[in-house]
């Protein structure tokens, strides 16, 4: 599948190293694999749709313009991408260069 989506974060605490934000946003997803991961042969065209989403993260200055992050949030789906699951969670962690 392809994902194209924005977010909007907001920096709430920046304590020296050390930073803390929210966010939210947008986006379309479409599944451009022709069929569904199940093998019953069906159109994928139903698993493409709109979805909004929320996030909350933090972030660590290691030196300079390096640091590491961590964030969690969830996006729900306008149109269920998968058997029944509307809301989808996610976990993510990286390396973020600011310069």
């Amino acid at each position: 599948s392809v994902a194209i989506d924005g977010r909007v974060t907001y920096n709430f605490l920046n304590s020296g190293a050390f930073g803390a934000y929210v966010g939210a946003g947008a986006g379309y997803e479409l599944n451009i694999g022709g069929f569904d991961s199940d093998d019953t042969g069906t159109d994928a065209d139903d698993d493409a749709g709109l979805f909004a989403g929320a996030l909350v993260g933090a972030e660590y200055s290691l030196f300079g313009g390096l640091g590491v992050f961590v964030e969690g949030g969830a996006d729900y789906y306008f149109t269920e991408p998968t058997e029944g699951a509307q809301i989808l969670p996610t976990v993510s962690a990286g390396v973020v260069y600011r310069f």
